[in-house]
């Protein structure tokens, strides 16, 4: 489908054989104005940063909520992960995320606030 938006200038071309050329030329700039504007939203959408999947969870901060006997849970965008670190953890200690491993985080003491 994607790519027949981007080939829509170039399809619109047949619009030349159909019509007279008073017709078909301004036909034409109105679909090439149009495509204009398409590509412009299209680009920004691309630019977009990362809200889904691991990219958006590395980096991202979190809250420990558990920590006993070597078992962290952390609360991080309304959901509780699992989380394992080299650092002392206490309830209420904010974190940072470094790593993905399956269904366990990895992460370290943060001493940032929380976003």
């Amino acid at each position: 489908m994607c790519h027949l938006i981007l080939m829509l200038p170039v399809l619109a071309l047949i619009v030349f054989w159909l019509w007279p050329v008073s017709i078909a030329a301004p036909l034409y700039a109105v679909v090439f104005l149009a495509s204009g504007i398409m590509y412009f939203f299209l680009m920004r959408a691309i630019r977009l940063p990362v809200q889904t999947g691991v990219e958006d969870l590395l980096q991202s901060m979190g809250k420990v909520i558990d920590a006993k006997q070597g078992v962290v849970h952390i609360q991080m965008h309304s959901e509780i992960w699992n989380a394992r670190s080299h650092d002392e953890l206490h309830p209420g200690d904010t974190v940072r995320i470094t790593g993905v491993d399956g269904l366990s985080l990895d992460v370290e003491k943060s001493t940032l606030e929380r976003d």
